[in-house]
């Protein structure tokens, strides 16, 4: 979101006109930009489930282990956008840096802003099990129960849910 807020802001601060291409900008940046931040949180979780873990400890290893592949794809795909703008059309030069541009700006959020996150948010609001969940007790939070409630539902209905799916 942090991605999207900026590249449409420095597009106005910029001049650069809006097309009906750059409405494709958003979904592009929030599936693309939102993929290191699931890959920093699952290392994240991984590390930190181990007995006697630090959480520390955890962000700092996992941030060595990531910085690396993320600064590695983020760029490239970033480059890859950002040639658009050799092109000779206004709508895909425009497209091709903004998205460049909130590409880079996500992978800056993934490497600085969520380790930060991470760090001053307790250890029971980021731990993916909350205590007793695990042991099959009932979910605690509202939204727990409703989500367990309809996987328990759907999961008799398989055969249904696939066709749903495919229509």
């Amino acid at each position: 979101v942090m991605a999207v807020i900026w590249t449409w802001g420095g597009q106005a601060a910029l001049g650069l006109p809006i097309y009906i291409a750059g409405t494709l900008v958003p979904p592009l940046l929030l599936a693309i930009g939102s993929a290191d931040g699931i890959h920093i949180v699952g290392r994240f979780y991984e590390l930190a489930a181990k007995p006697g873990a630090d959480k520390k400890q955890a962000i700092v290893a996992t941030m060595n282990q990531l910085w690396r592949p993320i600064i590695l794809t983020s760029t490239t795909t970033a480059a890859g956008f950002g040639s658009l703008a050799l092109g000779q059309m206004t709508v895909y030069q425009v497209f091709g840096i903004t998205t460049a541009f909130g590409v880079l700006t996500a992978m800056i959020a993934s490497l600085f802003v969520l380790p930060a996150m991470l760090s001053v948010l307790p250890m029971s609001a980021i731990t993916p099990v909350r205590a007793g969940e695990d042991a099959g007790e009932k979910p605690t939070t509202r939204l727990s129960r409703f989500l367990v409630g309809l996987a328990e539902r759907l999961e008799g209905h398989r055969t249904g849910v696939l066709l749903g799916s495919f229509l």
